[in-house]
């Protein structure tokens, strides 16, 4: 593995960390390998941070992650993955356009995550707009996931949640408009 990306992630969780990292990977499918090693490594503090540069790398050159949605997927499944790792993963989902072939399961695991009192509020968050981008590209799905979100913005007791909720909502007003 890059001694470079590892010295990089060891100086700490700073933007300035990561904007080194995001320079020094740029679009380079054999370096964004390097950081995913880090990422599925059993080092639990380098893959957590590795994971934050993964989802910023991901904003500029979102084809680097394609080859490895199934493990993220797999990783997922982990009951003692880190929640830091669960909520970039998902941050991810949700900005990607996902492969067919998963999207069923990623689609239940999004719901799961989404109604879970035990995960935190940020992973819950993520987790429902993957589900619910997953759900536009099929109708029947979308019919299953809107009475859920109403729901969850009925009884919502955080800000995040609520506002995720709405913003989906007025998404589903305007599409039967």
């Amino acid at each position: 593995m890059s001694d470079i990306i590892k010295d990089i992630l060891l100086e700490g969780q700073a933007k300035s960390s990561v904007n080194k990292l995001i320079k020094y990977i740029g679009d380079d499918k054999v370096i964004f390998k390097e950081l995913m090693a880090f990422v599925f490594g059993k080092d639990e503090r380098l893959s957590r941070y590795a994971s934050w540069v993964m989802t910023h790398c991901c904003e500029t050159q979102p084809q680097l992650i394609k080859p490895y949605f199934k493990k993220l997927l797999d990783d997922l499944k982990n009951e003692k993955l880190h929640h830091a790792n669960k909520r970039n993963y998902f941050r991810v989902f949700q900005e990607v356009e996902i492969p067919e072939k998963i999207q069923g399961e990623l689609y239940d695991l999004g719901i799961r995550f989404a109604l879970s009192a035990n995960e935190t509020i940020a992973v819950r968050v993520f987790a429902l707009s993957t589900s619910y981008n997953i759900a536009k590209k099929h109708s029947e799905l979308l019919n299953e996931l809107t009475p859920l979100i109403v729901d969850l913005n009925k009884y919502s007791d955080t800000p995040a949640m609520t506002s995720r909720t709405n913003t989906i909502l007025k998404e589903l007003k305007k599409r039967k408009d």
